[in-house]
């Protein structure tokens, strides 16, 4: 086992955190977010509705705001002076289960919510012939970096539609929806809603640049994490030997990751208990391999478990700011 020296140890290992720290300091201040759907996120949220009674002029997106989110606001008064309806109008007091109105508390919404007519004044089917035309998110943009449609989709993708008469008085509601969140290989457009039947139907199209996008965000990610592994290896162990092993252990255990996760994505399985799930995988498996390194022999298990802990911890946070909190 090969061990740094006092002098050219200690200064190989300074350099190696000072550069380290440096490249992930860098990266923290980068104005870098990955959209959910990649490269080319479509920039608004389109709907067709089919089915339609003759007494629905109306149709508005419910999210779960709460008066405390900063993109809250108690009445877009600009909405209510486009679409002609009173503040006490159903939908603008709607409030039930946390759903409320996107047009109407939504900071600055962009909507177009009259079914018969786009949001640029061009005239849609005639009203009373069941189908019609809704948009929402059009352009507007959040934070300076992530568009009001991407902010929709990232945190406020549980949804329910809710169809008004013409003073704005809530006829109905839909059931309980949620927005596709994550899909590199394939861009979420549109979708469509049957009146009749409550049936949602999504809409997409290949993404020709997804799998390039992937490969090369996966390999610049794992990058960052193999780099705060090995700064985290370097203060636990102080060892040139063990943090080799910890870089080729967390080289092949990303690999694993992409890979399982991919799969769980294409499964349809919900995205919170995956990257859970992931993420225990890789603390038990990495632990379970240090333990039984002959490198890290003389380690004590509780000092590899924490190890392993507080590497992908960090690693998974850092990435995760990095990426948008999308990972």
């Amino acid at each position: 086992m090969t061990r740094l020296n006092p002098k050219s140890g200690r200064n190989s290992r300074s350099r190696c955190i000072f550069v380290c720290l440096a490249a992930v300091v860098c990266l923290l201040f980068l104005p870098l977010r990955v959209s959910a759907n990649g490269p080319v996120a479509p920039p608004w949220l389109s709907i067709t509705l089919s089915g339609l009674p003759k007494n629905v002029l109306y149709a508005d997106l419910l999210i779960k705001i709460d008066s405390k989110s900063p993109q809250y606001t108690p009445l877009n008064t600009q909405a209510l002076e486009q679409f002609g309806f009173s503040p006490e109008a159903g939908i603008v007091a709607y409030h039930s289960e946390g759903f409320q109105s996107f047009t109407f508390h939504y900071a600055n919404a962009a909507s177009s919510i009259d079914i018969y007519r786009h949001y640029n004044g061009q005239s849609e089917p005639v009203p009373g012939s069941g189908y019609g035309h809704i948009e929402f998110a059009h352009g507007a943009v959040y934070d300076g970096v992530v568009s009001q449609y991407e902010n929709l989709r990232k945190n406020f993708f549980t949804m329910r539609l809710a169809f008004l008469d013409a003073a704005g008085a809530v006829v109905s509601v839909s059931k309980t929806f949620e927005l596709p969140r994550i899909n590199h290989y394939r861009i979420f457009s549109h979708m469509s809603y049957h009146y009749g039947s409550g049936q949602v139907t999504m809409e997409s199209f290949e993404n020709p640049s997804g799998f390039l996008f992937y490969i090369f965000s996966g390999i610049f990610f794992a990058g960052i994490s193999a780099a705060l592994e090995a700064i985290t290896a370097i203060f636990f162990f102080r060892n040139r030997d063990k943090v080799e092993v910890v870089i080729k252990v967390n080289a092949v255990s990303q690999a694993l990751m992409r890979i399982l996760y991919v799969a769980m994505a294409i499964a349809g399985l919900p995205y919170l208990l995956s990257i859970i799930f992931l993420e225990a995988l890789v603390y038990t498996i990495e632990w379970r391999v240090y333990r039984n390194s002959k490198i890290m022999a003389g380690e004590r298990n509780k000092k590899l478990l924490a190890f392993s802990a507080v590497a992908n911890t960090v690693s998974l946070v850092v990435v995760a700011y990095l990426n948008g909190f999308s990972l």
